[in-house]
């Protein structure tokens, strides 16, 4: 479920938070949401999320990133689909990230998931632009835009000590998302660039 309601007070719940129903009765709603947090809010708050993105995207395409998606998780002994907010591995606010607030603006419908995992991917090339990460995400940008973003980071230190070094993972051009005001305009620049040639651009 989506929060649609004001942001709490506490700023614990905010518009677009994504959290699963545990208990509903006949005007709210108990739900789990990021943190974890279980907090009960107005039936009229919430928006159902139904089956919205079912395109799969293919590893030909994308096979010197495909490493970097880990291994594909098996289905839920409840044998209903998993959730990719909640149950691929990717922080919802990740995934909200990729799919809402940076995908949102392109041309068309570049949602999927590969090997389970949240991305950005060009409909007609298959090639993604951008991936929800753990607690992370990622996104391809153009020579251009790669040589102008020079406080990105291409190197992830995760919390347990662990690094992720994109161009090894990945390929050129990687960056990790850091909510750059600039990160909408790289994506629309790699949409653009990927429906036409591929990732792997020698200029970088």
């Amino acid at each position: 479920m989506e929060y649609v309601g004001a942001a709490f007070e506490d700023r614990a719940i905010e518009p677009g938070a994504i959290g699963r129903v545990t208990h509903v009765d006949t005007a709210a709603a108990s739900v789990v949401w990021p943190g974890p947090l279980i907090r009960s809010v107005p039936l009229g708050d919430l928006r159902v999320l139904g089956p919205e993105v079912t395109r799969l995207v293919a590893e030909g395409p994308n096979r010197q990133l495909w490493g970097l998606l880990g291994e594909e998780l098996p289905p839920l002994k409840t044998g209903r689909p998993r959730d990719p907010y909640l149950d691929q591995g990717c922080h919802p606010d990740m995934v909200s990230r990729v799919w809402s607030e940076l995908g949102k603006p392109l041309p068309r419908d570049c949602r999927g998931q590969a090997k389970g995992k949240p991305v950005l991917a060009h409909p007609e090339s298959d090639r993604i632009i951008a991936l929800a990460h753990g607690t992370a995400y990622a996104l391809w940008l153009t020579p251009d835009d790669f040589r102008a973003a020079c406080g990105a980071r291409t190197v992830m230190v995760w919390s347990g000590g662990s690094r992720t070094d994109l161009r090894e993972r990945a390929g050129p051009g990687w960056i990790w998302g850091g909510w750059y005001e600039d990160e909408p305009r790289w994506v629309q620049a790699a949409y653009a660039m990927v429906g036409v040639v591929g990732p792997t651009d020698p200029s970088y």
